[in-house]
């Protein structure tokens, strides 16, 4: 375990180093020779340079490790590989700069200058030796770090033996950070160099503890506890304290446990000798194995050597505890010897059995066993299962008859599959469970809905694959459809297959700009079905005819026997594609004086006629504005001027 002052100089050396593994060229690619962006053309040589994004690991608050793969240098010989990166949301690219490689493999950049707590996507590039060919990898994101904030506090020091020491800390606060490591530094009084113990990696605040040996006897230490963040960014100490070492210790040894059964056992302990005390108080601890928190017995005083038993009870049932006893002697039980660690294990209190698995089906089956030990009135019984080659089990509760016999009915299995089953119980402070059987569900069909296709605003083509019958002779198909947040489902007509294939249907009457959900359902002639999984697919809007917003005719003539006559017209269409606008004007009579036909675009225009028509004073015109769509929608509007 490093000292702070030890762990401070590798960051700065990791850094440094990643900073020197760096090739920054003078013009890297991509850039002109001001550092701005230079576009790339590709052209369409035989080079076949492929990029892969591969990973990003921050390490620190503000800097992160870019990955990527050259996974093909075909027609080049050499690649310039390079990142980019910018805030989840940005528009800008930034650029972190990699490597030449002369042959496909890793390439690794830096990010450096990022923000605590933010969210980044970044992207690997790629260029041949001659910059004819930029290739980019997926995009990707990380997140950095929030900044940490670490505290710990020293709080207590005890002793363990003449040269041993328990020493105790609290990790009082952890924010900022997903893990923080905590490890106590200890020195000889009168010593500059810390001596770090292990550390322990930690995901909340709470108190921890540390053993240290090898001390030197009737010596004063000074010791402290000390935390730091994931990324060792920030690090924190507790008070500096003391403790000193024992004189001569008593001599105790761990003797095997007696009387053990599924909730208690006593423990056997010899005091060799007393040491230099003229009595010693003797306790025993214990856990369950793998713990971490010792339990104490009561003490005893002992003033002279011999055997020391203690009774314990409240033990869980068919668990292994591990124990050791320890002597203390002196005014304040400073004189400690610690007997050798040993184990024992409790008796079961319950055992079940499984007997045998009925009445399978293609989705469920029955377990049967029994309880063989245990209390009838406080037992628990269940049925785990999980399919054959899985590590978790699953639970479904289970009945316990009078005479001890259990079963439970386990639903939703996946057909034509193998299962593991076993039968359960548990009475409080033990539990067991019988042995392992097996069994197979029924086979059942096999639908797999397929993409839409052929959609517009009213009608879509839907499809499927029956992948497989599930034993049976035949199979019909239908396809199930809604629009998406509606409760009941619509159905096309079946389709029989005899074997596998595809099938699809067209469904119609749709809304238009509707998103509707669709599957697949397969009923097969021996009664089993399946449904496959639910798409959706969205109408197109239906089209719009176009409108003429604004027509007006006015009359500008002179006082002469001709008429001078304009026209003024506006025209949208909410699908946004006009393409035609035709004037004409017809005389009292009927007959076309004018036309006038303008190609127009996009959702929105107008336009101004102006004519004159000989002779034509005195009589009344009628002015007719046609305007048509892409799609061949038409409006007409018409309206009179007198001249």
């Amino acid at each position: 375990m490093l000292s702070i002052e030890m762990r401070t100089a590798v960051v700065t050396a990791v850094v440094a180093l990643l900073m020197a593994s760096a090739t920054v060229a003078a013009t890297a690619p991509g850039t002109n020779s001001s550092g701005g962006e230079r576009v790339m053309e590709t052209n369409t040589t035989d080079v076949k340079l492929t990029v892969s994004t591969a990973w990003a690991d921050p390490t620190g608050d503000t800097d992160a490790l870019l990955a990527a793969n050259v996974t093909e240098l075909n027609g080049t010989d050499t690649a310039w590989v390079w990142f980019e990166y910018r805030a989840e949301g940005a528009d800008r690219w930034q650029r972190a700069d990699g490597n030449e490689t002369d042959e496909p493999g890793p390439v690794r950049g830096e990010a450096r200058d990022l923000e605590p707590g933010t969210t980044y996507e970044y992207r690997a590039l790629a260029t041949d030796y001659n910059e004819t060919t930029v290739v980019t990898g997926e995009t990707e994101t990380f997140t950095m770090p929030a900044t940490a904030t670490v505290d710990v506090r020293t709080e207590w020091a005890d002793l363990l033996g003449e040269t041993e020491m328990i020493l105790g800390g609290n990790l009082t606060a952890i924010e900022g950070t997903d893990t923080a490591s905590v490890w106590f530094e200890y020195r000889l009084e009168g010593v500059d160099e810390w001596t770090a113990l292990e550390s322990e990696t930690r995901n909340e605040t709470g108190r921890f503890t540390a053993e240290v040996d090898g001390l030197e006897p009737n010596a004063t230490y000074e010791y402290r506890a000390v935390a730091t963040d994931r990324y060792q960014s920030t690090i924190a100490t507790g008070e500096t304290k003391t403790f000193e070492t024992l004189h001569r210790s008593p001599e105790i040894e761990t003797e095997p446990v007696a009387a053990v059964d599924d909730s208690s056992a006593v423990l056997n302990a010899t005091l060799r000798e007393l040491g230099s005390a003229d009595e010693v108080a003797v306790e025993f601890r214990y856990r369950k194995a793998g713990s971490t928190g010792w339990q104490w017995t009561n003490e005893t005083i002992v003033a002279e050597p011999g055997t020391v038993t203690q009774h314990v009870d409240g033990l869980e049932a068919d668990t292994t505890y591990e124990y050791v006893v320890g002597a203390f002697a002196g005014e304040y039980g400073d004189s400690v010897d610690l007997g050798d660690r040993r184990s024992f294990a409790t008796d079961p209190a319950v055992s079940v059995t499984t007997d045998d698995v009925r009445n399978v089906d293609d989705g469920s089956a029955t377990v049967y066993g029994s309880l063989e030990n245990g209390d009838r009135d406080e037992a628990t019984v269940a049925v785990e299962y999980r399919a054959r080659g899985a590590t978790a089990w699953e639970r479904t509760d289970a009945a316990l008859a009078s005479d001890g016999t259990v079963s439970g009915t386990v639903t939703d299995l996946e057909a034509g599959t193998t299962y593991e089953f076993r039968v359960v119980a548990d009475v409080g402070h033990a539990a067991d469970a019988g042995d392992v059987r097996t069994a197979t569900t029924d086979e059942r069909p096999v639908v797999r809905t397929a993409q839409a296709a052929e959609i517009d605003d009213s009608t879509a083509t839907v499809s499927a694959s029956l992948t497989d019958l599930g034993g049976a002779a035949s199979a019909t198909v239908t396809f199930e459809y809604r629009a998406q947040g509606d409760d009941g489902w619509r159905s096309t007509d079946g389709q029989r297959l005899t074997e596998p294939g595809a099938v699809d249907a067209v469904v119609t009457d749709l809304e238009s700009d509707t998103t509707y959900e669709y599957r697949a359902v397969a009923t097969a002639s021996d009664g089993y079905d399946a449904v496959g999984s639910v798409r959706t697919f969205t109408t197109e809007t239906a089209s719009q005819p176009p409108v003429v917003d604004e027509l007006r005719a006015d009359e500008n003539s002179p006082p002469n026997p001709h008429a001078d006559l304009s026209v003024d017209w506006r025209v949208t269409d909410a699908d946004g594609d006009l393409e035609v606008v035709t004037v004409t004007v017809r005389d009292g009579a009927g007959g076309v004086v004018y036309t006038a036909e303008t190609d127009v675009a996009g959702s929105a225009t107008s336009g101004s006629e102006a004519f004159g028509v000989k002779h034509g004073a005195g009589d009344t015109y009628t002015v007719t504005v046609e305007t048509t769509d892409a799609d061949g929608e038409t409006t007409t509007e018409r309206t009179t001027v007198t001249a």
